[in-house]
Parts: C-alpha cells; sequence; structure tokens
C-alpha cells in the first residue's frame, strides 16, 4: 500500500464493511460491500474474497455481487487490476457492459460468476431512487 493510502486510511475512522457467504451443495453466493477510500485496499478485500472462495470446495456456481466502491475517473486502473484478479480467479464480468450503476453515473457495482455461464448473459440497472445506487441485474 502506498504511504499516501495508508495516510488517507488513518485520517478517516474505520469503517464497517460487509462480505457475506451463503452456501447450498449447489451455490455459493458472495455480497461484499468494499471500502469507499484506498485502492490497493479494495483490492486486498476483493482478493480475501476470492482467497475464501478457493479455500472451499468447489461449487457448481459461485456468485459475487455487490458495491466495490471503484469512484473515480471511467477508464481508472482500479477496475482493471479488480476484472484482472476476478479473470485469475475464473470469475466472468457478468455486469461489464454497464456504464453506471450509481446516481453520479459512475460504475461501482458489479456482478461476477464462475459455473456454467452461457456465452451470452446480460446485465440491467433500473432507473429507481430508492437508494444512491441503481439496483444491478444480471440474467445468465
Amino acid at each position: 500500500m502506498s504511504r499516501a493510502e495508508r495516510t488517507l486510511l488513518r485520517a478517516i475512522p474505520p469503517q464497517k464493511r460487509i462480505a457475506i457467504r451463503a452456501e447450498s451443495q449447489e451455490l455459493r453466493v458472495y455480497v461484499m460491500h468494499l471500502d469507499v477510500l484506498g485502492f490497493t485496499h479494495k483490492l486486498e478485500q476483493f482478493r480475501a474474497i476470492i482467497n475464501d472462495m478457493e479455500a472451499r470446495p468447489p461449487a457448481p456456481l459461485t456468485v459475487i455481487a455487490g458495491d466495490l466502491n471503484t469512484f473515480g475517473p471511467p477508464r481508472l486502473q482500479m477496475w482493471r487490476r479488480i476484472r484482472s484478479a476476478a479473470h485469475e480467479a475464473g470469475l466472468v464480468e457478468l455486469t461489464h457492459g454497464l456504464r453506471r450503476t450509481h446516481w453520479t453515473a459512475q460504475k461501482l457495482d458489479a456482478i461476477y460468476a464462475r459455473g456454467p455461464i452461457a456465452p451470452r448473459h446480460r446485465a440491467w440497472t433500473l432507473n429507481v431512487r430508492a437508494s444512491d445506487h441503481l439496483p444491478v441485474f444480471a440474467e445468465f
């Protein structure tokens, strides 16, 4: 982690974040909410979920979804680093084509899956202001 990122993370109060795992014999689902600040820290949090997934017996279908909090310019390197980590773990980003999942017109949320994923799948959001995030859906 860079010195600037460590300083930034120390300057703000600790944040409570979640990573929930629910599973059965046929399906494993992770729901995540990564930190708002700290690019390297977000990647470490995402990799912690991947490491947990890899440490368990394989499930026929695994879904990882949630708020990655990747604020910044659309071409930000952070998305590429998370996508690379997901790809290395055999995950498909079902929401790759989405351009915005937040009222600020940024893409902060994603859905990844590993298992029998058809080459053609789709994802969409609804323009509903029940939260600062738009609801995200994927069909695969």
